[in-house]
């Protein structure tokens, strides 16, 4: 009898997790049949950065300077993003001794500059990003792939450059390449 019992537990048990499984008729009837089946559709989370246009500072005696430029950062399979910021010159991507550093191409100078994001394209200051990363904060996605690759932008990066750290330097023109990274969450 025990036997029996354990039987019957197991079959129940086996049509319980059965349930969200495909259904097969187990006999055929009149006119009709009917089953059912399950199905699951599993995404790879894709993302995509882009809009990026080469940015060129202009310095102003004794002022400092503040450039932005909006780019796109989309995708599927994801709700949230964060973001990163490399400093080919600086301690973010290189030997550097800040984050973000602009090198001379004659005396090998270097100038530190900030950079700052925001996750759309009508802030006019965005949160700093002081090591190359934005801290845990998450970003929520608002742009589809093709939206990006359609042209569209939704965030915004801002380069700053205090004129105390370029009025007394050698060099005229400084170069860096800043690398940006977004990552689905």
């Amino acid at each position: 009898m025990t036997t029996l019992r354990t039987l019957a537990a197991v079959a129940a048990t086996a049509l319980s997790l059965n349930a969200a499984a495909a259904t097969n008729p187990t006999a055929a009837t009149a006119n009709e049949s009917q089953g059912d089946f399950l199905i699951t559709l599993n995404l790879t989370p894709f993302i995509i950065v882009n809009s990026f246009e080469d940015m060129t500072l202009e310095a102003n005696a004794n002022a400092d300077i503040s450039e932005s430029q909006d780019i796109c950062v989309g995708g599927f399979g994801f709700d949230d993003y964060s973001i990163t910021f490399e400093s080919t010159n600086g301690s973010t991507g290189g030997t550097g001794t800040d984050a973000f550093e602009l090198l001379g191409t004659a005396a090998g100078d270097v100038v530190p500059y900030g950079v700052a994001f925001a996750n759309n394209t009508t802030d006019t200051t965005g949160t700093d990003s002081v090591d190359g990363t934005m801290g845990s904060t998450r970003f929520s996605r608002q742009a589809t792939a093709s939206d990006c690759v359609g042209g569209a932008e939704n965030a915004r990066i801002f380069v700053s450059v205090d004129s105390d750290d370029w009025q007394d330097t050698d060099d005229a023109v400084f170069e860096d390449t800043l690398t940006v990274t977004v990552s689905a969450i």
